[in-house]
């Protein structure tokens, strides 16, 4: 395969994606393909890198030639729609932002099993796991308290700055519960 010249925006894009913290996983092993091959490995040499097949590595590389870096995006697939929409995921997060004993529960915390039964009652039919799915995608992840007790922390950094105003007393919870019973990598 031949190589081609890039320009340097591009090239700097491809690293900072290449090293995003946080970004899906799949679209930082396609940007550190690409830019293993821009900056001279052969393609033998990026798969014993990125433990990727000779095939995959070639694929990425000419879908970068064909597309740019908007090439390695996930292409529309056919098949089945989503089932659950934008507005459903706005109101699972709108929830699980909010304190339950304020929406009417009798609960004073979301877990999963509550978060699902709320949802329910409120003509969401979602399973259990779908829920732990958006919520992880969307970057929270469970912090286990005292008892039964714990939260649905949103952990991504941005989201922190954005709620810099509140009061120190909530990000206080922050510090103080123990270590979180799953790892969410990439956050």
């Amino acid at each position: 395969m031949e190589r081609r010249e890039v320009e340097q925006g591009e090239l700097v894009e491809l690293r900072e994606r290449a090293n995003a913290k946080g970004a899906d996983s799949r679209l930082v092993e396609r940007a550190t393909i690409v830019l293993r091959w821009l900056e001279g490995a052969s393609i033998n040499e990026v798969c014993r890198q990125t433990k990727v097949s000779r095939h995959t590595v070639a694929k990425w590389i000419r879908r970068y030639y064909a597309g740019g870096i908007e090439g390695l995006e996930d292409e529309s697939r056919s098949g089945r729609p989503p089932v659950y929409g934008e507005e459903c995921l706005e109101i699972i997060l709108d929830t699980v932002t909010k304190d339950p004993k304020a929406l009417g529960a009798s609960f004073s915390s979301w877990s999963i099993r509550n978060l699902e039964r709320f949802l329910n009652e409120k003509g969401i039919s979602i399973k259990r796991s779908r829920i732990n799915r958006i919520l992880r995608q969307e970057g929270f992840e469970w912090r286990q308290g005292r008892g039964n007790e714990g939260a649905w922390v949103q952990t991504k950094i941005e989201v922190i700055r954005e709620n810099e105003d509140l009061q120190d007393s909530s990000l206080s919870l922050r510090g103080h519960l123990p270590e979180n019973r799953w790892k969410n990598e990439g956050v």
